[in-house]
């Protein structure tokens, strides 16, 4: 990725009613919720004095929503870019389950939840599949914007897995970075190196420093005094 793209918004979408009940979701199209759409409405305020040259997104509805609310929000009329590589972790037979749920399938832990790099959930994706789809993401915002601000408005776990690249972190880590839903992150993208071939498939990701780590609307919103430039 060219080094004149210098900072990327991470906005994971609005809370969604499987979110507030903690089940797994991933390519369910579950909608934005009442919370959720307040919680868009809050980014688009947030980056409304942000001039972005693009908005990438998921195409699953809550974030092709609190995308759009931040589109509407620009002083300049923005490219919306939709495509499902963006999309959540494929969760398979999981989707609509909470974790216990799962384990009350079984006595032992699923492998996923030992070695997600190179484990799936049944009929689903593992994280080596999430990076393989990210990175074509990435070439394609490469090659269609050229330099300047960028918002990209996914999931949790596409976020997570370009944060775990870009700052060196191992992948299996990923769990440690908290991105609640409505949250926003920065990252400020550093010069590239020229990559080397025997290098692992999430360490060929633009390298960057963290801005901002999950930025939240106020429980209580009042006159917000954050400045998403600092």
């Amino acid at each position: 990725m060219t080094h004149s793209i210098r900072r990327l918004w991470l906005v994971r979408h609005g809370e969604t009613n499987w979110n507030a009940t903690q089940r797994y979701c991933g390519w369910n199209d579950v909608p934005l919720s009442r919370t959720g759409r307040a919680q868009a409405r809050w980014l688009a305020h947030q980056l409304a004095p942000v001039t972005l040259q693009a908005i990438y997104c998921s195409d699953l509805s809550r974030a092709h929503e609190t995308a759009t609310l931040i589109a509407a929000r620009q002083a300049h009329a923005t490219p919306l870019r939709v495509s499902e590589l963006w999309r959540e972790l494929n969760f398979g037979e999981w989707e609509g389950l909470t974790y216990d749920d799962i384990a009350d399938q079984s006595q032992t832990p699923h492998p996923f939840f030992i070695d997600p790099l190179h484990h799936a959930p049944p009929s689903g994706e593992s994280l080596i599949d999430l990076l393989q789809r990210l990175g074509k993401a990435l070439a394609r915002l490469q090659a269609e914007t050229n330099a300047g601000d960028i918002a990209i408005v996914s999931h949790g776990g596409p976020i997570r897995a370009l944060l775990c690249s870009a700052l060196q972190m191992p992948l299996n880590n990923q769990w440690r970075l908290c991105l609640e839903p409505g949250s926003l992150s920065i990252l400020d993208l550093l010069p590239p190196q020229q990559p080397a071939a025997e290098k692992p498939l999430q360490d060929m990701f633009p390298a960057g420093m963290l801005v901002k780590l999950n930025m939240q609307r106020p429980a209580h919103p009042r006159r917000s005094n954050i400045t998403p430039e600092a």
